[in-house]
């Protein structure tokens, strides 16, 4: 019997929630939105990139894989999170 293994998850910790990073630091993009924008995945990708005209573009040199026209796909590195996080929250919050 042969059994494949995928690669090792390592997680980083933010505001209390655990996140899966794959082998190059990448995490899911709809666990960020989720769980700390409190955003469904498809709203919250919206800020990553400029393809909506009534959205900023708050991912800028961010390092975010995909883009909001394929949500699901979108990932985000570990190391951009709170950064993210952070113009996206300030950016609501001065509407």
């Amino acid at each position: 019997m042969n059994i494949e293994k995928g690669p090792q998850l390592n997680y980083v910790e933010i505001e209390g929630s655990k996140f899966d990073y794959d082998d190059q630091g990448f995490v899911n993009f709809g666990d960020i939105a989720r769980l700390l924008l409190n955003q469904q995945c498809q709203y919250a990708s919206r800020y990553a990139d400029d393809l909506h005209k009534d959205y900023p573009n708050l991912g800028e040199g961010l390092n975010i894989n995909g883009s909001c026209d394929n949500y699901h796909e979108m990932t985000i590195h570990k190391d951009d999170i709170v950064k993210f996080v952070k113009r996206v929250r300030e950016y609501k919050e001065n509407r």
